[in-house]
């Protein structure tokens, strides 16, 4: 999607304009937020490898499995426990770099219109389907080495392809809604553009959603997400509202 953009021509005696100042000051606002969500980013990285080496080195590993042990002898129920609480233990330690990064940057430079509690349960949300996914990748990969220990290489391929098919799929019509609004965008020229542009990019999608974003954030975004019938295009209303 292309927009010409007309300038007219000032004559040679007329004064320069000046810059907008808040133009002016946004490229180094920008690039201060940045780079502190960089700086988050990596230390995120870095918990994720210290902690979980730490935590081996210093015996944990083994005082979870002797801990789950003696709540069951299920073998995949000492697997599930020992995921949720190593998990949670390591969410404990990243919870407040979380807050910080999510919450208080995004507040501090003007893009959350979230308040905290109302954060707090779009983490909530977020961190159980996380969890949820977590603890059945590797429950299945458990399993497949206890009963196929020569090809669980083979299924476990197979599973993960088929798990990030149905997640493409499922995104936009059952996890993205429970973040977000979504409702199909009026009939008019913005629609026939965008099928427009994705009939010419060579993407089928099968619709075009307005995605509420501005109930939370004043960031603006556009995607193409979904697979097969569900693959769409979903645009923010940020980003229409800022466009017209």
């Amino acid at each position: 999607m292309q927009e010409s953009i007309k300038i007219d021509d000032e004559s040679s005696g007329t004064e320069p304009r000046s810059p907008d100042p808040s133009k002016a000051q946004s490229l180094p606002k920008a690039r201060q937020y940045q780079r502190i969500k960089l700086t988050m980013s990596l230390i995120s990285m870095g918990l994720n490898i210290v902690v979980p080496l730490a935590f081996l080195l210093a015996g944990g590993s083994e005082a979870i499995r002797n801990l789950a042990e003696g709540w069951t002898s299920t073998s995949g129920l000492i697997v599930v426990l020992y995921l949720l609480v190593a998990g949670a233990g390591l969410q404990a330690i990243e919870f407040p770099f979380e807050v910080y990064s999510g919450f208080v940057v995004e507040k501090r430079f003007g893009l959350s219109k979230l308040s905290l509690s109302g954060w707090l349960w779009d983490w909530l949300k977020g961190t159980l389907i996380q969890t949820v996914l977590l603890v059945a990748v590797i429950s299945g990969i458990y399993w497949l080495l206890r009963s196929q220990p020569d090809l669980w290489w083979l299924w476990a391929a197979v599973g993960a392809t088929l798990l990030i098919v149905a997640l493409a799929a499922l995104l936009p019509v059952l996890i993205l809604p429970l973040f977000y609004k979504f409702e199909p965008i009026p009939d008019g020229e913005l629609k026939d553009r965008l099928f427009a542009l994705a009939d010419r990019i060579g993407t089928h999608v099968r619709g075009v959603y307005v995605w509420h974003l501005g109930e939370k954030s004043s960031k603006a975004n556009a995607a193409v997400t979904g697979w097969g019938r569900t693959r769409r295009i979903i645009i923010s209303d940020t980003l229409i509202e800022s466009n017209t």
